[in-house]
């Protein structure tokens, strides 16, 4: 959310090839942000899982593993549980959970102060208030930061939105036990620290990796994005080979 796939980029002196060998990372970013499209009307998680589907036809790439980082962890689950046949292998990394699931313990529902507590944002004109944040990012120059929000602020309102509303997906229908992983730094958000261990419980055999002292940017790291990336790639060779 705010964000792009150059968030992913590792650093020069710890390319991806030494970090994780004989990991492949294709990363993408969501209509709204970078020079993807706007996100047509009705945009929602399962028309994103189409798109990737798409995309990995179009790379003549039938099976692959997929991640997402906070915002990004509900387009991966969505990923997980709607293509089943080609997806083998998951990470939710400091995943937004489902505030709006009608099973969701009310310490879940309650931990969402970005819409609802501190940042108070029900009721407001999201755009506008979005706009000033995008304003102050696109102030500190960061290469990162003005390519995400290059687009504007349709893609930070959709993500916004989509996560507040009814899932299009269900978590309950995710099949991958324990090839699915729910990552969650011991220091995180409160929305997932709390969210993370109850959407772990909705999924059977799936599994949950804290890390220690590990904030809500852990991912960036390089010792944990090599061992979220690596997890990946020997959960995939497993499947792969039907083991």
């Amino acid at each position: 959310m705010g964000s792009s796939h150059l968030t992913w980029k590792t650093k020069p002196d710890r390319p991806v090839e030494v970090l994780c060998p004989g990991v492949q990372l294709i990363v993408v970013d969501r209509p709204g942000y970078g020079d993807s499209c706007t996100p047509p009307a009705g945009y929602n998680y399962t028309q994103f899982s189409d798109d990737l589907s798409q995309l990995a036809d179009a790379l003549g790439t039938p099976t692959f593993a997929v991640a997402g980082h906070s915002s990004g962890g509900p387009y991966a689950l969505a990923a997980a549980a709607l293509l089943k046949e080609r997806v083998l292998a998951c990470a939710a990394i400091s995943s937004d959970p489902p505030y709006a699931h009608p099973h969701a313990p009310r310490k879940v529902r309650e931990s969402d102060d970005f819409a609802g507590g501190a940042q108070g944002l029900y009721g407001c004109d999201l755009s506008a208030k979005f706009g000033k944040w995008r304003d102050e990012a696109l102030a500190t120059g960061a290469t990162a930061k003005l390519h995400a929000w290059k687009g504007g602020v349709i893609g930070f309102v959709t993500d916004f939105m989509l996560e507040r509303l009814p899932w299009s997906f269900r978590l309950e229908d995710i099949t991958l036990g324990e090839r699915l992983t729910f990552w969650v730094g011991e220091k995180d958000i409160e929305s997932m620290v709390v969210g993370s261990p109850w959407m772990q419980t909705l999924v059977p055999g799936s599994k949950l990796q804290w890390v220690q002292g590990g904030d809500h940017g852990f991912k960036s790291e390089p010792q944990h994005l090599s061992a979220i990336l690596v997890e990946l790639r020997d959960q995939f060779r497993a499947a792969a080979q039907g083991k």
